[in-house]
C-alpha cells in the first residue's frame, strides 16, 4: 500500500493514526520524507500518541509501504469459494477428524510479503486433516475446478494426499465425494481436479476435506481453490462434451464385469478415450444418467466416435439406446445402430432423437453397447446438444424417419424392435417375458438371472453370505417386499402438499401393496407424543422436507416404519425381555440383562476392524463414545439392526420412486456391528458371549435377521441403477461387504450356527 500526500502535518497524523487503529497489522514500517531532512528514517512500532509526538509542523510528503503484509495473490482469490485459501488466517478452518489434531500456521518471507501455510500435526489416522464449510453451498448443476498444494513436513518417505467433499443432504445423510488423490513428498505438489457435485437429493451443507498421509506424518497445505469452470460463454445448447482427458465423465458400467476406464491406447482427439472392456454379453456396455437435461419440447443430437479393439475379426454393430421411466413405466427407445468395420479407424456417429414421456419423466439414461461379447471398444468425443423441436416432430414417439422409431406399436419402447420383431439381437426382443436369456425381457435387461424376476437370489450374494443348512440360508418371508406391484392407482391423486392425514393414508395403502409388514408395524405401534405413530413421524417428515412428492413420500414411509418399529419393539418387550418384530409371524422375544448391563457399543469405535470402512457416517451416531446410543449395548445394536432391515426392505420396495439414500449401507453397517460386537464379547466378556450363544431365542433372532438382511441386500445390489439415481447403495457398499467377509468376523456367525446345531 502507498500513501502520498502534500498536506499539513495534523491531517497526516490523523490519517495515519486512523489506519493503524483499524488495521490488523501491528508492525508498521514507514519512511517519512521531509525536504529539509532527506535522511530522516522512522522504522518502529507506531501508536497514535507516538505519531503525534513525532509529528513536525512542516508540510510533509509521506510514502508508507506495508512490507510485512501477507502476499497478494489475485489469481488465487478470484472466484474462489474457499475462504482464507492462503491461510493468512485460520478462522474458517478447523482440525478434522481425531480429537487432538493440531492446526497451526507457518510462514515464509518472500518478496511479495509473508506467505502463510497451514501445518496439520498430531495426526493419528490418514483421514486426519482440515475441514471448511463451503459458503455459499455448491450448485449441483455447475462444474467446478479444484486445486491445492500439499506436501509432507520433513519426511523423506512419499505418501498420498487426498481431497474430498463431505456432503449432507436434506435427510441428514452425510456421504463423501473424492476430488483428487496424488502422491506427495516434502516438495510442493499441486492436486487438481474437475468435478460436479454428486447430488443425492438436495444438498444442504458442503464441506471441503484435505487429508491423506499416514497418521504419524505432518501435512502442509497451501493455496486451496474451488471455483466454477469458466467456459468462456459456451454454447447453451451443448449439454455436455466428454473427451475423457481427465476422467470417465460419469459414464457407468452397464452389465460389465469391469468399470469403463480412460485409456491412452487409442484416442480420436487429445490423448485419451473411454475403454469398454471385459464384456460378457453383447449388451455389456456403458450408460450415462441424463434425466436432468431433457425436455419434451427439445430435439437432441447425440454424436460420438467409436473404434473396435485391435484383433476384432469381423464388423460389429454399435447400438445407442435410450432407457427412460415415466408415469406409464419403463421404456426402451432405439437412437441409432451403426456397423463398425474391423479397419482400425474411428467411426463418427451423429443421430437426432426426441423423447415424449407420458406424464413425469422420472429417469433417463443413454446406453452404448452392441458388439459381440468379448469384443472391446473405445469411445471418444461424446457430445449431446439440444435444439427446439420442429412442429410435428414429436407427434409420434421416436419419430425420426427411421424404421422402428416408435411410430408402430411396440416399435420404440423396447430396443431392438425396430427392424425385426423378436430378432433376439437387441434388448427387449425376447418373445417371452422373463425368459432370462435376453436383457429387457422382464423389468430390466438381464432379467431372469436377477432378483425381481421370480428367483430369490439371482446375484448369488444370499447363498454366499448364508448357510443353506441353517435357518439364515433358509430364511423366507410370506410377504416379501415386491417393487413390481402396481401402485399407480394409489398415487394417481397424490398431492405433495396434502395434509398429514391424507399422506399417511397414501403411505399405508402403498405399504400394504409392496411391504405389508411395514403397514402392520404402523398399525400396531404405540402412539408417539399423544399422536398415532405414523401421524407423528409423517409430520416430522413434512416439517423437515416440506412438500412430499413421491420420492420424499417413501422416505417418509421409511422413517415412519423405522421409528415406529422401535416403538413396537418396546411395546412388546418386558423388563427382562426384548421383542424383535422381524417379519410376519416372526417376533422373537429374548431375555436381556437390562439397560446398560452390556458393554457399551463405543468399544467398537476404534477396534481393529473400524478402518475397513473409513468415515462410515453411521459410526458417529451409533458407536461414538460421545453419543447416547454409543453408551448402550447388545439390546441397542440388535434392535437397530432389525429396524434397518425394514428400511432396506422399504428402500427396495419403492426403489423405482426414490432416487437417493443408502438403505443398503444402513443394514450392512449393523450386520457388521453385530459381528464386531460378538467378536468383542468373545475376547473380552466370554460370560456374556456364552450367555447369548447358549440361548436358542438369541441364536434364532441373530440368524433370521442375518438371513433377512442378506436376502434384501441380494435384491438391492442386483438392481441395475445409475449411482445418482440409486436409492439403496453408495460407494461404501462394496467396502462394507468386504469388511463383513473378514474371516474372523464370519467366524462369529459360524459360531452361532454351530451353537444352533445346524448340519
Amino acid at each position: 500500500m502507498k500513501i502520498k500526500a502534500v498536506l499539513s502535518t495534523p491531517f497526516y497524523v490523523n490519517l495515519l493514526a486512523s489506519f493503524i487503529l483499524t488495521s490488523t497489522v501491528t508492525q508498521v514500517h514507514a519512511r517519512l520524507i521531509i525536504p529539509e531532512y532527506k535522511d530522516y528514517n522512522l522504522k518502529h512500532t507506531q501508536s497514535e500518541s507516538s505519531i503525534k509526538s513525532e509529528a513536525l509542523s512542516k508540510e510533509s510528503v509521506i510514502v508508507y509501504t506495508e512490507q510485512n503484509n501477507p502476499c497478494d495473490k489475485p489469481l488465487l482469490t478470484k472466484g474462489n469459494l474457499v475462504r482464507q485459501p492462503d491461510f493468512n488466517s485460520l478462522d474458517s478452518w478447523r482440525g478434522y477428524y481425531t480429537t487432538g489434531v493440531k492446526v497451526s500456521q507457518s510462514k515464509q518471507i518472500k518478496k511479495c510479503g509473508i506467505d502463510y501455510q497451514v501445518v496439520i500435526s498430531n495426526r493419528n489416522n490418514y483421514y486426519d486433516g482440515i475441514i471448511q464449510k463451503i459458503k455459499p453451498n455448491l450448485n449441483t448443476t455447475k462444474e467446478y475446478t479444484f486445486q491445492a498444494n500439499l506436501k509432507l513436513n520433513n519426511s523423506e518417505v512419499k505418501d498420498f494426499g487426498l481431497a474430498a467433499l463431505a456432503l449432507k443432504n436434506d435427510l441428514g445423510i452425510v456421504y463423501y465425494q473424492y476430488l483428487a488423490v496424488d502422491q506427495i513428498s516434502s516438495d510442493d505438489k499441486t492436486l487438481t481436479g474437475m468435478f460436479k457435485v454428486n447430488a443425492l437429493s438436495e444438498i444442504k451443507q458442503s464441506y471441503l476435506l484435505l487429508f491423506g498421509p499416514k497418521g504419524d506424518k505432518e501435512l502442509v497445505i497451501d493455496e486451496v481453490k474451488i471455483a466454477e469452470v469458466d467456459d468462456n460463454n459456451p454454447d447453451p445448447n451443448t449439454l455436455f462434451k466428454h473427451d475423457f482427458e481427465t476422467d470417465n465423465a460419469g459414464w457407468l458400467p452397464a452389465w460389465l464385469t469391469a468399470s469403463p476406464e480412460i485409456s491412452a491406447m487409442q484416442a480420436k482427439s487429445g490423448g485419451f478415450s473411454l475403454y469398454v472392456k471385459d464384456r460378457d454379453h453383447w449388451y455389456s456396455g456403458v450408460k450415462l444418467p441424463i434425466t436432468q437435461w431433457f425436455s419434451e419440447k427439445k430435439k437432441y443430437t447425440l454424436s460420438l466416435s467409436a473404434l473396435l479393439s485391435t484383433g476384432t475379426s469381423q464388423a460389429q454393430k454399435l447400438s445407442l439406446q435410450l432407457y427412460y421411466v415415466d408415469d406409464e413405466g419403463a421404456h426402451w427407445q432405439r437412437v441409432n445402430s451403426t456397423s463398425i468395420s474391423v479397419v482400425e479407424q474411428w467411426v463418427d456417429i451423429a443421430t437426432d432423437f426426441i423423447i415424449k414421456p407420458q406424464g413425469t419423466l422420472k429417469k433417463a439414461e443413454i446406453y452404448v453397447f452392441g458388439p459381440d461379447k468379448k469384443v472391446d471398444f473405445f469411445l471418444d468425443d461424446i457430445t449431446l446438444t439440444q435444439q427446439d423441436a420442429d412442429p410435428g416432430d414429436g407427434g409420434k414417439p421416436g419419430d425420426g424417419g427411421k424404421p422402428g422409431d416408435g411410430d408402430k406399436p411396440d416399435d420404440g419402447d423396447k430396443p431392438g424392435d425396430g427392424d425385426k420383431p423378436g430378432d433376439g439381437d437387441k434388448p427387449g426382443d425376447g418373445d417371452k417375458p422373463g425368459d432370462g436369456d435376453k436383457p429387457g425381457d422382464g423389468d430390466k435387461p438381464g432379467d431372469g438371472d436377477k432378483p425381481g424376476d421370480g428367483d430369490t437370489s439371482g446375484s448369488g450374494l444370499f447363498e454366499k453370505m448364508t448357510s443353506a443348512q441353517c435357518i439364515d440360508g433358509q430364511y423366507q418371508e410370506s410377504q416379501r417386499a415386491n417393487p413390481q406391484v402396481d401402485i399407480k392407482g394409489i398415487l394417481s391423486s397424490h398431492n405433495p402438499n396434502a395434509s398429514v392425514s391424507v399422506l399417511s393414508k397414501t403411505v399405508t395403502a402403498a405399504l400394504e401393496k409392496r411391504y405389508p409388514f411395514g403397514a402392520e408395524i404402523l398399525s400396531q405401534a404405540p402412539n408417539s407424543s399423544g399422536q398415532k405413530c405414523l401421524t407423528y413421524w409423517m409430520q416430522r417428515a413434512k416439517s423437515t422436507w416440506g412438500d412430499l412428492p413421491t420420492s420424499e413420500l417413501f422416505h417418509g414411509a421409511d422413517l415412519s416404519v423405522h421409528e415406529c418399529g422401535h416403538g413396537l419393539s418396546h411395546k412388546l418387550s418386558g423388563w427382562s425381555t426384548q421383542a424383535l418384530p422381524l417379519s410376519k409371524g416372526t417376533t422373537p422375544v429374548c431375555p436381556v440383562r437390562g439397560p446398560y448391563k452390556y458393554p457399551p457399543l463405543y468399544n467398537l469405535q476404534h477396534d481393529k476392524f473400524s478402518k475397513d470402512v473409513p468415515n462410515n457416517h453411521y459410526d458417529s451416531t451409533y458407536i461414538n463414545k460421545g453419543s447416547p446410543v454409543g453408551k448402550q449395548g447388545w439390546e441397542s445394536v440388535i434392535d437397530e439392526a432389525v429396524q434397518y432391515s425394514h428400511s432396506l426392505a422399504i428402500g427396495y420396495a419403492f426403489h423405482d420412486y426414490t432416487t437417493y439414500g443408502s438403505d443398503a449401507d444402513g443394514a450392512l453397517s449393523f450386520a457388521w456391528y453385530i459381528q464386531r460386537y460378538l467378536y468383542f464379547l468373545h475376547h473380552n466378556n466370554p460370560d456374556i458371549y456364552q450367555e447369548i450363544l447358549s440361548n436358542a431365542c438369541w441364536r434364532e433372532a441373530i440368524l433370521k435377521l442375518w438371513g433377512k438382511i442378506w436376502m434384501y441386500e441380494d435384491l438391492a445390489l442386483a438392481l441395475d441403477e445409475p449411482k445418482n439415481h440409486d436409492n439403496l447403495t453408495s460407494e461404501n457398499t462394496q467396502r462394507f461387504i468386504k469388511a463383513i467377509q473378514r474371516p474372523e468376523l464370519m467366524a462369529e456367525i459360524e459360531a452361532v450356527r454351530k451353537a444352533h446345531q445346524c448340519n
